[in-house]
Parts: structure tokens; C-alpha cells; sequence
């Protein structure tokens, strides 16, 4: 429980008073815990003042658990969590709340739990440095599933690569001596509650800024030497975080229509084949999927496991069907591959699956261009969470599958092919870790 607690515990506040605590970090410090997250747990939602303190709180104790921390050690979860969210002005709220935070975020590019997005995604081989360049400091990231990214140090704004060559790793100060771990396990180490990753992040300088990465993002944290040098010691535990939220996480939102910004996003502009209305076949008939193609488009490549698709240059008919047009391909396996198709009236997709030499007729593959689109956006984005999820996201990937199996039933129904052929590409997260096997 954290100190200094002015209501009773486990009393029930009446919603006026809830959102008036949630609203101001201040009095939400000093509020019980448990009472809240009992109370949280049956009204998930807050009046608009006091979203920010619902969400923070909840993200707070997903990400660190239900640790009794003190005050001023719970102030550094909520800010950390404030951070995650994107909600600055309330971190700034927070540490004005409580100055003594025993440490404080920075800035971080990180996956909150409960949220489903294709970047970042550290899992499997993944690194992050810090350098300088020009007199700047920049920290890269770089991932197998995470094309190489540049931030600012200071701020966490994402900057342009330096040219190759001219950046030279930032070293702590040559007479800082041997900085301690922020998060360290010795005896004689600040007693802190933190993820069981969290063990080893990387000191910067003796001003006690440190680079947290691990697959879940990436983070800039800074210790208060003056704080923790009278902190109970005992080294960090990682047994609140492990259990996961005493109240449990909120619920993943809905994903919503597809759109170019989304697919932007997950694949990156560059990434995404979009085809100008002049370019489009007169034969293609259906409107909705000319919008589609047009306005949001399909991934230019995607991969998973040993399977990838590869958008077509243009669509062409397929040579023995005229009313077929070839939207791109998949390579399923080794001599097995999948062609796919929109009809040109009707907007259905149709996949002629090759296998062994043989090609029997098309068949329908999935509901229209966006359902097919999603299937393979939304599996992008849901690899992170499945191949590292936090401790409440156990299951993320058949959360996937069910959430695909409502979008489009009949594509995924036991008893049609395209069940086989999805089930396939399905198992990149639902079998397959992060390597492929």
C-alpha cells in the first residue's frame, strides 16, 4: 500500500470522488491501492478529466504489478506508465506530485500491455546503443523484426540515420568510475520492484541516465542519486511484476476500419503498395475494391515463419480465368505456393493453391481485399505481444485467431480449404517463435 493513505482501506469512493482522485496525481498517490483497483475493476471507465490517472493506474500495475511499494517508488511506476501512454502532461503532474521518485522516465518507445502494434517489436535479436554524432547524442534500435531506428538522447524524438561512419559510441565519463547497475540484485542494491528484463540496463553517465531495451521497447531512464542513497537495500525483486495486475489489464480496444495511416504504420510508407486510379484494369468492376487498392492499399511484402507474400507489379488477369485479376502471391512452403486473386465483380478473394505440382481451381480465400489485407496486418501486429507478452496477455495470439475468426467466419470454417491455408500462416504466432521454428 502506498503511505500517507487518507481514505480507509478498501473503502468505496463515490464516483465524484474516484474521478477527482484518478484526476489529480496528487491525491491518487496517496489513495489505496486496492480500494482503487477493486473499484476500477467494476467501472472501467473514468469522466474525461480523470482518463489519464484510470489508465496510468491500470498500465502502472499490468507493467509492475501489485507490489506494496511506497509512495514515492509507486510515483516512478505511474510516470513510467504516463510515459508509455503518451500522456506527458500527466507524468509531468506525477513527478511534480512526488520529487523524490527514486528514478523517472525520460522518454521511451515502448509497447503498453494490452495494446497490439507492429512497432516496437524487440523480440528475438535485437540491440539498442547510444552515440554521438556531431556533438548530438542519438541511441539506435535495431531488431529482426525492427528496421534500424534513430532517437534523439535527450528527448526521444526520431531522427534521420547519420551517414555510416561518422558516429562514435557515447561512453560514460572516464572519471565516473564504475557506475552501479540501476536495477541490481546484490544485497547492497536498492530494494526496487521492477520486470524481471529490467536487471541490466546500461549507465550513460555519472549523472545517472541509463538505456533501458528489451523486447517490449526501449527506454531512457534517469536514477536520483540523492534518493536512493538512503533506500532500504536488498536488491531488485521481480516477483510483482511476474505475477502480472492484481486487477487485471483494460481490455484491447477494437481494432477499427483499416486505414493507409495504420498501414503506414505497420509497414511503413515505403512498405505499402498503393495503385493510382489510372493504373487500375477497366475489368475490375467492384468499387469497393478499387477504393481500397487506391486509398489504402496492400503490404508490398510481408513474412512470417517460411511463408511470405509479394504484392503483384499490376493487376493482370489470371491466364485461364479472365474474370480473376492477380493481386500477388504467397511462397507457403517449399514447392508450395498460393496465388491470389480478387473477382472482378464481386471483390471476393480466390487463392489457386499450388502444391506438388499440382493446381487444382481457385477457391475462396477470404470475404473482400480489406478482410485479407487485415488478416495479414493485424498478424504483424500481434506478433510482438505473442512471442513476448506481458504476463496478462497470456494468449495473446489466440485472441488473434478468434478476433479473424468473427471478422470473416466463413474463411476460417473447418470445413473450407482456405481453413488450411490461413491455419498455416496463422501458426507464424500461433506455433512458431520469433526464429521460425
Amino acid at each position: 500500500m502506498t503511505t500517507d493513505t487518507p481514505y480507509a482501506a478498501g473503502a468505496v469512493l463515490p464516483d465524484a470522488v474516484l474521478d477527482t482522485v484518478l484526476a489529480d496525481p496528487a491525491l491518487l498517490l496517496r489513495a489505496d491501492r486496492a480500494a482503487l483497483r477493486e473499484q476500477l475493476s467494476s467501472l472501467p471507465r473514468a469522466d474525461a478529466a480523470a482518463e489519464d490517472g484510470r489508465a496510468v493506474f491500470r498500465q502502472a500495475e499490468a507493467i509492475f504489478g501489485g507490489a506494496p511499494v511506497v509512495r514515492a517508488e509507486f510515483a516512478s511506476w505511474l510516470h513510467f506508465a504516463a510515459v508509455v501512454l503518451g500522456r506527458g502532461g500527466y507524468a509531468e503532474r506525477i513527478a511534480a506530485a512526488e520529487p523524490g521518485m527514486p528514478w523517472r522516465t525520460e522518454w521511451a518507445w515502448w509497447r503498453p500491455v494490452g495494446r497490439y502494434t507492429a512497432h516496437p517489436n524487440l523480440s528475438g535479436d535485437s540491440g539498442a546503443a547510444a552515440y554521438v554524432h556531431e556533438g548530438r547524442e542519438l541511441v539506435e534500435v535495431s531488431g529482426m523484426w525492427c528496421p534500424d531506428r534513430w532517437f534523439d538522447l535527450a528527448t526521444g524524438a526520431s531522427v534521420a540515420a547519420p551517414p555510416a561512419g561518422t558516429v562514435r559510441r557515447l561512453r560514460p565519463d572516464a572519471d565516473a568510475g564504475e557506475l552501479p547497475y540501476l536495477f541490481g540484485t546484490e544485497d547492497g542494491d536498492p530494494a526496487l520492484a521492477v520486470p524481471p528484463t529490467w536487471e541490466e540496463p546500461e549507465p550513460l553517465d555519472a549523472a545517472g541516465r541509463y538505456l533501458l531495451q528489451e523486447a517490449r521497447g526501449v527506454a531512457v531512464v534517469r536514477a536520483d542519486a540523492a534518493v536512493l542513497e538512503g533506500w532500504p537495500t536488498g536488491g531488485a525483486s521481480y516477483a510483482s511484476a511476474e505475477g502480472g495486475s492484481p486487477g487485471g489489464p483494460d481490455s484491447p480496444e477494437e481494432d477499427g476500419p483499416l486505414t493507409a495511416d495504420r498501414m503506414d504504420d505497420t509497414f511503413g510508407p515505403d512498405g505499402v503498395r498503393r495503385i493510382p486510379e489510372e493504373e487500375l484494369p477497366a475489368a475490375l468492376e467492384h468499387g469497393p475494391t478499387r477504393t481500397f487498392l487506391r486509398e489504402v492499399g496492400l503490404p508490398a511484402w510481408w513474412a512470417g515463419g517460411v511463408s511470405s507474400f509479394t504484392v503483384a507489379e499490376g493487376l493482370h488477369p489470371l491466364p485461364d480465368d479472365p474474370e480473376l485479376l492477380v493481386l500477388g502471391a504467397f511462397e507457403l512452403a517449399y514447392g508450395e505456393t498460393g496465388t491470389v486473386c480478387v473477382h472482378r465483380a464481386s471483390g471476393g478473394i480466390l487463392l489457386r493453391h499450388t502444391e506438388d505440382g499440382a493446381t487444382p481451381p481457385p477457391f475462396p480465400f477470404s470475404r473482400d481485399v480489406e478482410t485479407f489485407t487485415v488478416f495479414l496486418e493485424s498478424l504483424r501486429r500481434y506478433m510482438g505481444a505473442s512471442w513476448d507478452p506481458y504476463p496478462d496477455e497470456a494468449g495473446a495470439e489466440y485472441d488473434y485467431e478468434s478476433r479473424m475468426a468473427e471478422l470473416d467466419p466463413r474463411a476460417l470454417d473447418e470445413e473450407a480449404p482456405s481453413r488450411e491455408i490461413w491455419g498455416h500462416l496463422f501458426a507464424t504466432i500461433t506455433e512458431l517463435g520469433v526464429y521460425g521454428y
